[in-house]
């Protein structure tokens, strides 16, 4: 099992534009650190995998990926994130950026407040973003500084304590939930544009995968906040009309 969750784990960053996972170098360190190991399921086949670990309080995800032979790995990965949003009162928590951030953003997560992360982790936090929730900090071997955040209460005291010291919570969340798009998000939407539109324009394309649907939606609701001399929210939105591929049942993530 050790094996497949390494190689699932570094071949799902690596499709990802990433260095692969950074993880425990040592699989003895990995199996005494592992809590619970997470599948999301479609027809009885593995479409996503996410891992935690209890050597902090709580169940720290530190893993999560789809698993790119199934083709609703985008799905399977979005499952266990809402599984984990759905449980926040059993402690789920995770440091996360990217892709995964915006999952935890659409779906409705608990954000904590930066200055906890300093006694959340146990890595040097090199400093804190003035939205009060994204700080940066260094990662992996190289150290390079990456920005990150935390969605997810490490215990009921955790959580009461973050409510009663933040009586504005709410606003908070919703604040951290909703925040501006950065320049790579605006690039990555042109992007998925773009990228549809040639399949679109060029092949005949005649129908959409529902992780293709949900990019695209994405990318027109970022591209409608700015100005540009193109108009790739018409485009995107002409290409939101075609109808779209009916899915397979995703069953309830499952742990093993």
């Amino acid at each position: 099992m050790r094996n497949y969750i390494r190689k699932t784990l570094d071949e799902g960053y690596k499709a990802s534009s990433l260095d692969g996972w950074v993880g425990p170098s040592k699989d003895s360190t990995l199996l005494k650190n592992l809590s619970e190991v997470r599948f999301a399921l479609t027809d009885g086949e593995r479409a996503a995998l996410a891992i935690y670990e209890g050597r902090l309080p709580g169940k720290k995800m530190t893993g999560i990926t789809g698993i790119r032979s199934n083709p609703q790995y985008r799905e399977g990965v979005i499952e266990i994130v809402k599984h984990d949003i759905a449980n926040f009162d059993k402690w789920y928590w995770a440091e996360v950026s990217g892709v995964i951030e915006h999952y935890f953003k659409k779906y409705g997560g608990y954000p904590i407040p930066n200055i906890i992360a300093k006694e959340l982790l146990s890595t040097k936090i090199i400093g804190l973003n003035d939205d009060g929730f994204h700080y940066l900090r260094e990662l992996g071997e190289n150290k390079d500084l990456v920005e990150k955040c935390i969605f997810g209460f490490k215990s009921k005291e955790e959580y009461d304590r973050i409510v009663s010291m933040n009586p504005r919570y709410d606003e908070f969340r919703d604040k951290a939930l909703h925040e501006d798009f950065t320049e790579a998000d605006v690039n990555w939407a042109i992007g998925v544009v773009m990228d549809l539109d040639e399949l679109y324009m060029e092949f005949g394309l005649g129908e959409l995968f529902p992780a293709w649907k949900e990019s695209l939606e994405k990318a027109v609701e970022i591209l409608k906040t700015r100005k540009l001399d193109v108009n790739y929210v018409k485009i995107g939105e002409e290409i939101l009309e075609l109808p779209v591929v009916e899915p397979h049942k995703m069953l309830e993530p499952a742990i093993v």
